[in-house]
């Protein structure tokens, strides 16, 4: 079978089972039967920073700060947080700029910085980014599951 078929199989699965997860996560636990938490993007809790994604994905929530928030999510370390936030990001932007919450640190800290170039060259941000300085090794060509960087996302 092909290669990139395969690996692009294997990465919709995972996908998908990381999106059943995070929504079955939510559904139990918006559901009222757990205590008050903090609420919000800058919450120290996840279950609340995720509650805080889907809604702005699910209201079109374009406000700056909102989509400030929703960039700085991409840069998390939970894999369902920067899915969740892309995919709110192309919700309400029509917009993943190459970004894949799978992809490598380096190529994803890539995309952030296309991201933080789009925040400020829109007007949501007022001073220039602060870039990602992005390390480039000897394989900055290749990503996770030996995808080629660059490729298209469909």
């Amino acid at each position: 079978m092909n290669k990139k078929l395969t690996t692009d199989t294997n990465h919709t699965r995972t996908r998908l089972r990381l999106f059943c997860a995070a929504g079955l996560f939510l559904f139990t636990f918006s559901s009222g039967c757990m205590p008050d938490m903090d609420s919000g993007f800058e919450s120290p809790n996840p279950e609340a920073r995720l509650r805080a994604i889907t809604k702005a994905s699910r209201e079109k929530d374009d406000s700056p700060k909102t989509l400030r928030e929703l960039v700085k999510s991409l840069s998390n370390d939970d894999p369902v947080e920067r899915m969740l936030a892309i995919d709110a990001l192309k919700h309400i932007t029509g917009q993943t700029l190459d970004y894949r919450y799978y992809d490598s640190l380096v190529n994803r800290e890539r995309a952030i910085n296309r991201w933080l170039t789009w925040l400020y060259k829109n007007g949501i941000t007022e001073t220039p980014p602060t870039l990602y300085k992005v390390d480039m090794p000897k394989d900055a060509d290749t990503v996770m599951d030996g995808i080629p960087a660059g490729s298209s996302d469909g």
